[in-house]
């Protein structure tokens, strides 16, 4: 829990955190009052990411946070199973998104009648932003290598074998010994064929992989997540682990098998369709039948990917992020195997203030959610290499900015434009898939007959959402490294004889810096 100390208050008039719990209830309705409420007060030595607040009211801090690991445990003070808070009047959504980070509208039975009554036309264009995982992850080279061949090999049998040898053979006179030609070319072909298929067989474990690494500085470990294809070339049980055999892990690990939404149908038909067991008190490890193929597994992962040279960014302690004004400064260094690409950095100001998101909510009688932070996000084409600066002024002020602030549309810098160009926009899936929460909902007050509704899927990043940031200032930063070795260890083999594999792949890393807390203040005063 947060290092703090709560402090009763009793005899509190809602009234200050009318903006807070609503944004519906009319001014002339009263809030209720003679409440108990707790604020919460840093204990002497704490350290300050086990306790940031993120929410003040007239008599201090309401809500109030602790950072552990790459997730978070968040206190409220107030009183919200009051049964007068749960009537329709007052607006779940004005006061959770602020604590959960959604965007998403609740709306009222008056809103609802009015959508079902308007005519809503136009098209859905359906988004899934986590459609390149299983691209990334096939192994179709060694497949292809091995078709190709079988179509060459095919292709010069029927020629020699057929009209191509027959011609040959009439050509000189010796059409007579066609049937001693055939069953030589017959031969001939199968010794190639069976030398052809045991030069292309994979005779090595090795897996390819997509791999998101996510560390929030001040945290001793990292978080991962590996969706990876194994080759496994024999025909016994393997054992495939995140750890050496008899190891057991230091942190809580798991693995499970994977089969990608568009192979779901498959799963059980081939290459085998035999159950094995999971042992729940070993969720690290799984033994699985092989057939001399490849099987895909999810992985989840939690350690030091600093002990492996994944050491993630760190600020310039002489010249640490912070704000001076509204202009982020500072600067930043990795020691990471190999440059970051792609980069996208992430700037969350603060929450907004009420007056703030009422004029947003209000423009129109129904209208998406907007933002409760105030943000921007910059892309930056130029790789970061290991030891080198990365002056944080310089790339904010250079940058194309995508901004948030009042304004209800949080673009994808270099955004999604079409779920079918996975390769060349993969860089903006990983964007999209990182802050699904904070994606634009389908406008659902446009109904004319030229508009597109984009409607944003995921299906194996749940829990991978980074947009709960947004409820406090943070940097962030996500950037890729390609063909390398995933930071985490693999391991397969017998069960006797399990040794680490070789990886290649994708690494999408992300990285975020806690900034100096900016919580919003909720009075009287202020509504």
């Amino acid at each position: 829990l947060p290092d703090v100390t709560p402090k009763r208050v009793e005899g509190v008039s809602y009234e200050a955190y009318r903006r807070l719990l609503t944004d519906r209830l009319p001014d002339e309705r009263a809030m209720p009052i003679n409440q108990v409420i707790n604020v919460f007060e840093s204990n002497p030595g704490a350290s300050p990411e086990d306790a940031i607040p993120i929410i003040n009211g007239p008599d201090g801090t309401v809500v109030v946070r602790k950072l552990v690991g790459t997730g978070m445990v968040t206190l409220i003070g107030l009183d919200l199973s009051d049964r007068r808070l749960m009537s329709t009047d007052f607006a779940p959504d004005a006061f959770w998104h602020r604590i959960l980070a959604k965007r998403f509208d609740i709306l009222t039975s008056d809103e609802k009648k009015d959508l079902k009554n308007s005519f809503i036309s136009g098209s859905t264009q359906n988004i899934y932003t986590d459609a390149y995982i299983e691209p990334g992850i096939r192994m179709s080279a060694t497949a292809a290598a091995g078709v190709l061949l079988g179509l060459v090999v095919f292709a010069l049998y029927w020629i020699l074998a057929g009209p191509g040898g027959f011609g040959l053979l009439k050509l000189k006179g010796l059409q007579r010994h066609s049937w001693l030609a055939f069953v030589a070319m017959v031969a001939v072909f199968a010794a190639i064929s069976w030398l052809g298929s045991r030069a292309a067989r994979p005779t090595s474990r090795q897996a390819r992989h997509v791999t998101y690494l996510d560390h929030v500085y001040g945290q001793d470990v990292q978080r991962a997540r590996v969706w990876a294809t194994i080759m496994l070339p024999t025909y016994e049980d393997q054992r495939v682990a995140l750890t050496p055999p008899d190891t057991l892990p230091d942190h809580p690990m798991a693995l499970t098998p994977f089969a990608g939404p568009a192979r779901t149908q498959s799963l059980s038909q081939f290459p085998d369709a035999r159950a094995y067991v999971m042992d729940v008190r070993h969720p690290e490890e799984v033994v699985v039948p092989a057939r001399s193929t490849s099987k895909t597994f999810q992985f989840d992962w939690i350690g030091v990917a600093r002990a492996r040279g994944w050491g993630m960014p760190t600020p310039d302690t002489d010249n640490p992020p912070r704000f001076e004004g509204n202009q982020l400064v500072g600067s930043l260094r990795h020691a990471l195997p190999a440059p970051l690409t792609n980069i996208r950095i992430v700037v969350v100001q603060k929450q907004l203030e009420a007056r703030w998101l009422d004029a947003a909510r209000r423009e129109k009688a129904i209208s998406p959610m907007p933002f409760v932070a105030s943000a921007y996000a910059i892309a930056s084409n130029a790789g970061w290499a290991p030891g080198d600066t990365l002056n944080l002024a310089d790339v904010l002020t250079g940058g194309a900015r995508s901004a948030t602030g009042n304004s209800v549309q949080f673009n994808l810098v270099g955004g999604v434009d079409s779920p079918s160009r996975v390769d060349s926009q993969s860089s903006a899936f990983h964007f999209s898939a990182s802050f699904y929460s904070m994606l634009n909902q389908p406008d659902f007050r446009d109904n004319s007959f030229n508009s597109t509704h984009k409607r944003y899927h995921r299906r194996l990043t749940q829990a991978l959402d980074l947009s709960k940031w947004f409820t406090q200032p943070c940097l962030i930063v996500i950037g890729e490294i390609d063909d390398q070795p995933s930071p985490v260890p693999i391991f397969a083999g017998s069960p006797s004889s399990t040794r680490e594999l070789p990886t290649t792949g994708r690494t999408v890393v992300r990285w975020v810096y806690p900034l100096t807390p900016n919580p919003p203040v909720f009075s009287e005063i202020n509504q």
